[in-house]
């Protein structure tokens, strides 16, 4: 039996305030997920910087491709390690640079957040400037690409 000092307390139903943030913070994380809000709010990251230079690595390999020609902002190249198939550079409308085939099959992706880009070849050249504008920035960056095809000499 318990003294006069001791106050007994009498059982609580229901949740405290602390219990009910907790619960309540939980299930909009849970709807959050589900929403899609991780695509929205990590849309605009900004590209790797090293991205550019691992695609242009990968276009200039040596005597691998040739430049063929451009229809619109379509790059067209033969490559010479797959018996000279025809390869296309095509930017897509969720900002994507892919590589395709010449029946658009494929669909490797080579660059993201690239807003726009354009190919103009040199003069009796086939080095082709490209000029490209990421997502976000209103500058260009240029650089010249070597896609003339010779092979190694060993």
């Amino acid at each position: 039996m318990a003294g006069p000092d001791v106050e007994l307390m009498a059982p609580r139903t229901g949740f405290t305030l602390v219990e009910a943030l907790l619960a309540l913070s939980i299930g909009a994380l849970l709807v959050g997920l589900t929403a899609g809000w991780e695509r929205q709010t990590s849309w605009h990251r900004d590209p790797d910087p090293a991205a550019l230079y691992l695609f242009l690595q990968r276009l200039e390999q040596r005597g691998r491709y040739r430049y063929l020609g451009q229809h619109g902002k379509t790059l067209v190249l033969a490559d010479h390690a797959q018996a000279d198939k025809h390869v296309q550079l095509t930017l897509d409308a969720a900002h994507t640079l892919r590589w395709t085939d010449d029946r658009d099959r494929g669909n490797f992706l080579l660059l993201r957040g690239v807003r726009a880009i354009e190919w103009r070849e040199l003069r009796s050249t086939d080095v082709v400037r490209l000029r490209i504008q990421w997502e976000g920035a209103t500058a260009w960056d240029e650089t010249l690409v070597d896609l003339r095809g010779t092979p190694a000499v060993s």
